[in-house]
């Protein structure tokens, strides 16, 4: 799994390139451990280069959801392919995370 991170105004954004399993799920820990320990606020996860994300991949994200609601964070999801979005709906994670179709369109979000 490879990440990239870059900022758009004061939202940070996040492309997961790779599998989301339970082989790549603790170095996603890892890695997202320490941008919460920045305290950061605004984070969109981009899963635009996920072809696949099995339960420990959903257990990652919904792990980095919870931590940030905690501290008054908010976590937006863009850039599922109809395979990660309908496991999202089958789960009804969809009614929990905030999924939109582009990264734009969840960076703008916070503007809202």
């Amino acid at each position: 799994m490879e990440f990239e991170r870059k900022t758009e105004s004061d939202v940070d954004v996040i492309l997961l390139k790779g599998d989301m399993d339970s082989h790549t799920s603790p170095k996603a820990r890892d890695f997202f451990a320490g941008i919460l320990k920045e305290g950061k606020k605004k984070i969109v996860v981009d899963l635009d280069g996920v072809k696949y994300i099995s339960s420990a991949g959903l257990a990652t994200l919904i792990e980095v959801f919870q931590k940030m609601h905690r501290y008054g964070g908010s976590l937006k999801l863009c850039g599922m392919n109809e395979t990660t979005k309908g496991i999202f709906e089958i789960a009804k994670l969809d009614s929990i995370f905030a999924i939109y179709e582009t990264k734009d369109k969840a960076v703008a979000a916070f503007s809202s």
